[in-house]
């Protein structure tokens, strides 16, 4: 059937329209080479263009370019997606090539962009005053030096749409370094989101990962820098500040030797950027904690005395003493940076380690002495409270204190506030329970229900006594507890049931295992089964565990199935077990290698030993730990010296 003209062109626009909308660029080039002769010169322009720009889209930039050297003399709109297209394989001289008497708006952008990526400052700088807030026009502003030009924006801030805000937002981060809340934080974030293809993408991420190191997100800081193509970040500046980043994050995550790498590319091409004495330092520290002395010694002999980190530098040359065991030098470089040095964190950690190496002395005087210092010097209250027991543990050391459990009661009574208190309580606690003392034992948990209720020593103390002691008291304690603790009322049910089966009384158990929610429900459902097992409730038992066997990969469900079976064989319904068997051997699960042990006993206890041998097998092949294994092989052992 023959076409007229119009007619195929009609055909192969909605052809070509087919594929553009189903992103089929391939497809849809060889229809609009096909279309274009029947096109006026408008409509193919318009036509190209579209193609064009949905390679830009879809990253194709060739077949972009392919497309747009058809056209001899393209408009200045092909002429900016050519640009963009040539941008987009990082050819910047050819990109900026076309943007030539160009005058759209977006060729300004582009040629900023451009000269910003070639560190070409000035002229970024004058570009840049002709196009519109952004933040490419801040950061050029920012590396031109032009911090005056910055600034005022943020008294406008209200007035600018909400990417303008992002922008403005952006500008007194790098601006005034100050940067560093959750509103930036959240704007910078919907900003990747909405434009994943920006070309200022890179210069973003690098900003929000400095607010996620500023923040202790490292994990998240190093996961946003290793998406950075750092040669897209052709300030010298910016890639510095991107090596500073990724060698923190790698240092804060305790990856020492990727930190290592990279901290030597910032010496060896970065160091007017880069502050040689704080990487000395880092390296130094990191050597000290790989245990490479040596070369710790030398990094943080290059530490200058004007650095601020030079009294650290010292301080680790302390640590590197103690290493190598001569502790009285190590003591005489901490005295000198006690009387030479006003930081007050480093102090702390003098005086701290001092303590530390007197007490290891056995000059318990002075590490007391020091300790106290120490805590003096920190708002931490469990690391200062903990520094005052080490101080009243020397007191004790040189005979203040009769016993340990003196020097716990003193402790308690001088510091009540301190936080290490619930665990001094515990072990007066046990104390006095082992040492036959057991009312003064209940004077301790007492003072720990009512002054540390949700506090894990309390709960400890608790479980502690439901396992050694048989006594009416504790449900009584117990039930008290439940009326105090936001935090382990679960925990207490758990308890009170299982003093009540110890006590054989399974139904108040079966109450008190009910109330159970949460975490805790899965050990309570368990234990509910074996209650209705043992008193042979088994329709009951059998009701419970159907739904929770639905989820085997659970101790609970696993425990449901087992019960199930076991009820099944009780009953009688030996089809209905054998079923419920093959069902489930048929299945992976997590305790898989469990369940076939177990119906390894009941071919067992049926006098089918071949069977029994061939599923414990099977077992050892999907067991995943040795200590399984061990058993099941143990097992096959016994069985073989048995026939």
């Amino acid at each position: 059937m023959a076409y007229y003209p119009e007619e195929k062109k009609t055909a192969l626009k909605i052809l070509f329209g087919s594929h553009i909308a189903l992103f089929n660029l391939d497809s849809a080039y060889l229809v609009m080479q096909e279309l274009l002769p029947y096109m006026t010169s408008v409509e193919s322009l318009k036509t190209i263009e579209t193609f064009v720009s949905l390679a830009l889209a879809q990253s194709e930039y060739i077949k972009g370019l392919k497309a747009s050297e058809i056209l001899k003399q393209p408009n200045d709109t092909l002429r900016l997606l050519k640009s963009l297209c040539y941008l987009g394989i990082d050819s910047l001289s050819q990109s900026l090539k076309q943007l030539e008497n160009v005058d759209l708006p977006p060729a300004h952008y582009i040629k900023t962009y451009i000269y910003y990526k070639q560190n070409n400052k000035l002229k970024a700088y004058k570009e840049a005053q002709d196009i519109q807030l952004s933040l490419l026009k801040i950061l050029v502003y920012y590396n031109a030096g032009y911090l005056s030009g910055i600034i005022p924006y943020k008294d406008s801030i209200e007035s600018l749409g909400n990417e303008e805000r992002l922008y403005t937002e952006v500008v007194i981060y790098f601006a005034m370094d100050s940067m560093g809340t959750t509103s930036i934080e959240e704007k910078l974030k919907k900003f990747l989101i909405k434009n994943p293809n920006h070309p200022l993408i890179y210069p973003v991420k690098l900003i929000l990962s400095d607010i996620y190191k500023r923040k202790g997100y490292y994990k998240r800081a190093l996961d946003l820098l290793m998406e950075i193509n750092v040669s897209m970040l052709r300030d010298s500046n910016l890639i510095a500040r991107f090596y500073r980043l990724k060698a923190e994050s790698f240092y804060r995550l305790q990856k020492f030797s990727r930190a290592l790498v990279i901290y030597d590319t910032l010496l060896n091409y970065f160091k007017i950027y880069t502050d040689t004495n704080f990487i000395h330092f880092r390296r130094g520290k990191i050597y000290y904690l790989q245990g490479k002395l040596g070369m710790a010694i030398q990094d943080l002999q290059h530490v200058t005395q004007e650095s601020r980190y030079y009294g650290w530098s010292i301080y680790y040359n302390a640590k590197v003493k103690i290493k190598l065991g001569n502790i009285d030098d190590a003591l005489k470089i901490l005295r000198f940076l006690e009387s030479h040095f006003e930081d007050k964190e480093l102090k702390f950690y003098v005086y701290k380690l001092k303590g530390e190496l007197y007490e290891k002395k056995r000059i318990f005087n002075l590490a007391r002495e020091n300790y106290v210092k120490a805590a003096e010097l920190t708002s931490d209250p469990k690391t200062k409270y903990d520094l005052f027991y080490r101080a009243e543990y020397c007191n004790y050391k040189l005979g203040k204190y009769k016993s340990a459990p003196q020097l716990n009661i003193s402790y308690i009574k001088k510091y009540p506030e301190s936080p290490k208190n619930p665990e001094l309580l515990y072990e007066l606690f046990l104390y006095y329970y082992k040492t036959g003392l057991f009312a003064a034992s209940l004077d301790a948990l007492d003072s720990m229900i009512n002054f540390y209720p949700d506090e894990e020593p309390t709960l400890l103390a608790l479980k502690y006594l439901v396992e050694h002691h048989r006594d009416h008291q504790i449900e009584k304690i117990l039930l008290t507890y439940s009326t105090k603790t936001k935090t382990f009322q679960n925990d207490v049910f758990l308890l009170l049931g299982k003093l009540k089966e110890r006590t054989g009384n399974d139904e108040e158990a079966l109450k008190f295992y009910s109330k159970v929610k949460g975490k805790m429900k899965e050990e309570a459902d368990i234990c509910i089964m074996d209650i209705l097992y043992r008193n042979n409730k088994l329709d009951e038992l059998l009701n419970y565990a159907e739904d929770l066997r639905e989820n085997v990969n659970t101790r609970s469900g696993f425990n449901a199935l087992i019960f199930t079976i076991k009820a099944l064989r009780n009953k009688g319904l030996e089809e209905a077990m054998w079923t419920l068997i093959d069902q489930y051997r048929m299945e992976t699960f997590r305790f898989k290698a469990d369940f076939l042990i177990f119906i390894s006993d009941i071919y067992l206890e049926e006098g089918d030993t071949l069977q029994a041998i061939r599923t414990l097998e099977e077992a050892e092949k999907i067991a995943v730990n040795k200590q399984l294994r061990r058993k099941i092989e143990e097992k096959i052992k016994k069985i073989l010296e048995g026939i």
